[in-house]
């Protein structure tokens, strides 16, 4: 280093008044730049504090209010693409959330052999002013329920079942579903399985069952329990209808993994075999509204 430059973190020398020396020499204090006293923070009032905690919570609201307000428009937008998918494509959506579901409890010949393609799970596209049972017929037939091979005493049967998300969904789809002949009423809610299956025995003994609604977890039961049988349905219609929270079968949690659980344990066979057909109901929101 040249003998002129200065060394900046060399200490500051300071004299205090009045301390001169012997012989005019004066005597020094050392004082580091860091020991220099900072100037005082300004001291704010309780008003001023208070308006800037006041400042601080409207920032906080309005971004988690944008937040808020992403999240609403992905689920819009993810509600709407399945919507359609399920309208255009319903055997590829529906099978890719088997899959995703069941995971690696199938093989891959099982896979290969097993999946569900356009004559198996049926769209049926806008329903607008129609009655399930109509687009029952519309999309499968109207001999749907017709069974040439039904037996006295055989384990009651029904030809179409409408599975919904919940109890109340499907009191409303039976009055859709009614053509001329009794509704079967699968589900939970004041009916108990012994009644279901006093109703089962007494409408089958003649004749398949014609239709009946119901929530997958009561119709789990009633063929676990071989109260029900699927030997001769041919319809499975899987409501898709959206709540008030914009929440479908497919979306719930609960009612999700009893459908797929009823499909893999029960209804596998029957798709593969092309005995059973699931048709996709998906009503648009004002003619759900008016179903209710």
């Amino acid at each position: 280093m040249r003998s002129g430059s200065r060394n900046p973190s060399r200490s500051i020398q300071k004299t205090p008044p009045g301390a001169a020396g012997a012989g005019g020499s004066t005597p020094t204090q050392s004082i580091s730049p860091g020991s220099l006293p900072s100037p005082a923070a300004p001291q704010l009032t309780e008003e001023e504090l208070e308006t800037l905690r006041q400042q601080r919570l409207v920032k906080n609201r309005s971004k988690h209010a944008k937040l808020s307000e992403k999240r609403k428009n992905r689920f819009e937008r993810d509600r709407l693409a399945a919507d359609h998918q399920l309208r255009v494509n319903a055997a590829a959506f529906l099978w890719k959330l088997y899959r995703e579901w069941v995971g690696d409890r199938l093989t891959d010949v099982e896979v290969s052999e097993e999946e569900w393609t356009n004559d198996i799970v049926l769209s049926v596209g806008d329903c607008t002013g129609q009655d399930l049972a109509s687009i029952v017929k519309k999309a499968v037939g109207e001999d749907y329920a017709t069974c040439p091979q039904w037996s006295r005493g055989a384990v009651p049967s029904v030809a179409c079942i409408a599975l919904a998300s919940s109890a109340v969904r499907a009191v409303r789809l039976a009055k859709s579903l009614y053509d001329g002949a009794p509704v079967g009423k699968l589900f939970s809610k004041h009916i108990s399985v012994d009644d279901q299956r006093t109703w089962l025995k007494k409408h089958s003994r003649k004749s398949v069952v014609k239709s009946a609604v119901g929530t997958s977890k009561r119709v789990h039961l009633l063929l676990d329990n071989n109260d029900l049988s699927l030997n001769f349905s041919t319809v499975i219609v899987l409501d898709c209808y959206r709540d008030s929270k914009k929440q479908n079968i497919l979306d719930m949690q609960g009612p999700k993994e009893e459908l797929f659980s009823l499909m893999h344990e029960h209804m596998r066979s029957f798709l593969k075999q092309k005995k059973l057909r699931i048709v996709v109901y998906v009503p648009k929101e004002d003619s759900a509204e008016q179903a209710k």
